[in-house]
């Protein structure tokens, strides 16, 4: 029901699954000049697998480099917050990463693409049960129109426990998505 009153003002919405886990992302556009677009952006997971569950809140800045056409690069904040089961006990997590973040989508390749996500949250930037976060993300997509994108994706997100070398996945898995531009 959250989603429904703000999707009207959402720049893209995205959602991608498979049998075990789900996650909805939504990006707001800020600001958009010739030097690129500056986004607000939230994400909630579900993880049946990994039992867990994610909210996440971004601010993204991207542009394009210019000199090789289609492609798209950014940096940004990125702050997660969640819980997952652990053996006997429940984790939680609260981290602020920084993000580097590429998409890939020439026009010679006729509506297929390309994109990429490394996050990464030293123990300085992790709260609770957290000593650090690393997210990866890699997907191919294909537009069918230029506003509507399918995709299949592989998605790692792992955190290590405080005090401990241990890691423990909150996400580690391949989905199928659709994402929409407004």
């Amino acid at each position: 029901l959250l989603v429904i009153p703000t999707s009207a003002l959402a720049t893209t919405m995205a959602l991608d699954f498979n049998d075990d886990s789900a996650e909805v992302r939504a990006d707001f556009v800020l600001s958009r000049d010739d030097y690129g677009t500056a986004l607000f952006g939230g994400r909630y997971l579900y993880n049946d697998d990994e039992e867990s569950e994610m909210i996440g809140v971004e601010l993204k800045f991207l542009g394009d480099p210019g000199s090789v056409p289609g492609l798209e690069v950014g940096a940004g904040f990125i702050g997660y917050i969640g819980n997952v089961d652990f053996g006997i006990a429940d984790y939680d997590f609260s981290n602020v990463g920084v993000g580097l973040m590429a998409d890939y989508s020439p026009a010679s390749l006729q509506g297929l693409g390309f994109s990429g996500r490394m996050v990464y949250s030293p123990d300085i930037f992790s709260w609770q049960d957290s000593d650090g976060l690393f997210e990866f993300n890699a997907r191919v997509n294909y537009a069918i129109t230029p506003k509507v994108k399918v995709y299949i994706g592989y998605q790692s997100i792992e955190s290590e426990i405080d005090g401990s070398n241990s890691d423990v996945d909150i996400d580690d898995d391949i989905r199928v998505g659709l994402k929409v531009s407004f």
